[in-house]
């Protein structure tokens, strides 16, 4: 029973190690590597990323610091209006017919700019500063 317990568990480190040895460059991917969808990628120290996904993830961390940082206290009217203005100009682009009618270089706005929006919502739900 132990020598079986044993053997999975090897058998388990030796899928992870040949996983993480041949697909890590993939992990934070989840779009084809093909040259239909090669500018919906970034290929950032050897790791290939989604555009999209770093965009809006850049937008909040950096909207998010920019908050963080102000001397002020939240102004409720203005980061509400913010996140509002965003929800609303996110959910009119981003329906599949329009969306899809963007050049690339518009799609990754939207998608920083959801970042950014993202981040006014955070701070106000939880008064941050």
């Amino acid at each position: 029973m132990t020598l079986n317990l044993l053997n999975r568990f090897n058998k388990s480190l030796l899928y992870k190690f040949i996983f993480y040895k041949h697909f890590y460059k993939f992990i934070f991917l989840h779009k084809p590597l093909c040259e239909k969808y090669k500018e919906h990628t970034l290929k950032i120290f050897g790791l290939y990323v989604c555009k999209s996904c770093m965009l809006l993830y850049s937008g909040f961390l950096l909207a998010f610091i920019l908050i963080l940082s102000s001397s002020k206290s939240i102004e409720f009217n203005k980061y509400f209006f913010l996140g509002v203005a965003g929800g609303i100009f996110t959910f009119a682009v981003s329906y599949p017919p329009v969306y899809k009618n963007f050049s690339r270089l518009t799609k990754d706005f939207i998608r920083f700019y959801d970042g950014v929006f993202l981040a006014a919502l955070f701070a106000v739900s939880f008064k941050i500063n």
